[in-house]
């Protein structure tokens, strides 16, 4: 986690057990810019560690959903990557859990792809590896395992418009608004040139 930043340090964002971060969302909980409708509480890489166009990168890390986590057919983010530009769209890439379904979703202009796996994730600990690749035309690919078992094997669009020179990852709960907490735990995040040098 060492090359993530937030924008606000608050109660929300808490290490536990040395390497464990818990972070939890809240009803009315976004940023300044937000819409009226959204929850939010996330890191972001810092800009001077950002991926860059036509770099291969892989990411992995461990994510737990508690026990009594809130089983809801509601939006909920909880990785995504997405352009570095003068207006941010939608992340051409994320990992969602909605209503005890796990996605991998790719969207770009024109496309949307989406890779589900039927789960409960609650009560456990679950890996999640991603390996991509955004190119000058527009076109990359994206694979995704959870917990060693692929689920996402995409080759085509992977962008809004025209490509930025960096791309960032952001990592935490993002969600359609609901007046209930939801609370997620991350470990192990790394992220590499290769697959060795993320798994263990």
């Amino acid at each position: 986690l060492d090359i993530c930043e937030t924008k606000r340090i608050n109660p929300n964002f808490r290490k536990i057990e040395g390497s464990t971060l818990k972070i939890t969302v809240e009803e009315g909980i976004r940023e300044i810019t937000d819409k009226s409708d959204i929850d939010r509480v996330e890191l972001s890489e810092q800009e001077k560690v950002m991926v860059t166009l036509e770099e291969s990168v892989w990411y992995s890390f461990s994510f737990y959903f508690p026990d009594d986590f809130l089983i809801v057919d509601n939006r909920l983010v909880f990785a995504q990557w997405k352009q570095y530009a003068p207006h941010f769209g939608s992340p051409f890439l994320s990992a969602r859990y909605r209503n005890n379904i796990f996605s991998f979703k790719v969207t770009a202009q024109d496309v949307v792809k989406v890779f589900k796996e039927e789960i409960d994730l609650r009560g456990k600990w679950h890996s999640l590896i991603v390996n991509y690749k955004l190119n000058k035309d527009q076109l990359g690919f994206a694979k995704g395992w959870l917990n060693n078992k692929q689920i996402m094997d995409y080759r085509g669009p992977m962008d809004y418009f025209p490509p930025p020179k960096k791309i960032f990852f952001k990592m935490g709960l993002y969600r359609d608004t609901i007046d209930q907490p939801q609370t997620v735990y991350f470990k192990k995040f790394r992220r590499g040139q290769t697959k060795d040098s993320v798994v263990e």
